[in-house]
């Protein structure tokens, strides 16, 4: 009920947080909407989705390059950070590096590296459309192209939609409320898709110039209509590699060169 433009003195017993902004978002238990009977139980599962949220979660920000979290309750005492290292290669493409890790699980740490490439809509527009591919890095700089383990399509952040891709795409996609879905039919997203697709098209060509393009991304690329009869949107990337495919030398050959 309080005006958020209103400013108001963080209380001294915040001071130790390192920040000006301070967000509180009540807890709802006990109710339908809810879903959750008890504080506990809440509590675990916001800990739960903190702790697992991914560098993922940083790859499509253009300024965020960290996220640090503090878990403070009665049953959990936790802490952890997630950092980006961008590299940039040319004036589309960056190479990203994200290292994750939690006090909780100290000998874990997670580095995942993602090629980025990035394409925008409209000369005016600083909006874009973009695709990250997870790739493993060779002490000869060559890249290995891995299979996404989380294909959900990002809106800035990752949405709960799978794109039937094994790469990451992202967009200024209109989604319903909740941020759960991205609706297919809609004629906006449907030519975000179009533009992705050429934009697959530009990386798979730029792969193949810069001596890159190897069998791991060409296996990772979509190449089967059956998996786009439940969810078509990205159907359009789909039909640009048949195309691609069919008309320019871009298949890797064992002995060098393409057919």
């Amino acid at each position: 009920s309080e005006n958020f433009k209103t400013k108001h003195k963080i209380d001294a017993k915040f001071g130790w947080y390192r920040y000006t902004t301070r967000f509180v978002f009540p807890y709802v238990v006990g109710k339908t909407f809810s879903g959750f009977t008890s504080i506990k139980e809440l509590n675990r599962v916001l800990s739960q989705k903190l702790q697992n949220l991914g560098v993922t979660t940083l790859l499509f920000m253009k300024n965020l390059e960290s996220i640090e979290y503090k878990i403070i309750t009665d049953n959990i005492k936790t802490e952890g950070e997630y950092l980006l290292e961008k590299k940039r290669i040319n004036g589309h493409c960056l190479l990203v590096s994200a290292i994750g890790n939690s006090s909780s699980d100290s000998n874990n740490d997670t580095i995942i590296s993602y090629l980025k490439f990035s394409r925008r809509i409209g000369e005016t527009s600083n909006r874009t459309v973009d695709i990250a591919f997870p790739v493993s890095i060779s002490e000869t700089g060559s890249y290995e192209c891995l299979r996404s383990k989380d294909p959900y399509v990002s809106v800035y952040f990752p949405t709960e939609t799978e794109s039937k891709l094994n790469f990451i795409v992202q967009g200024p996609y209109r989604t319903t409320p909740n941020r759960s879905s991205i609706p297919a039919d809609d004629e906006d997203n449907r030519l975000l898709a179009k533009e992705t697709a050429t934009l697959l098209r530009q990386t798979i060509l730029e792969l193949k110039e810069e001596g890159k393009l190897n069998m791991s991304f060409v296996k990772t690329l979509p190449v089967s209509s059956k998996n786009f009869e439940n969810y078509d949107l990205f159907k359009p990337l789909y039909e640009v590699v048949v195309s691609l495919f069919s008309t320019k030398e871009v298949m890797p050959c064992r002995d060098g060169g393409y057919v």
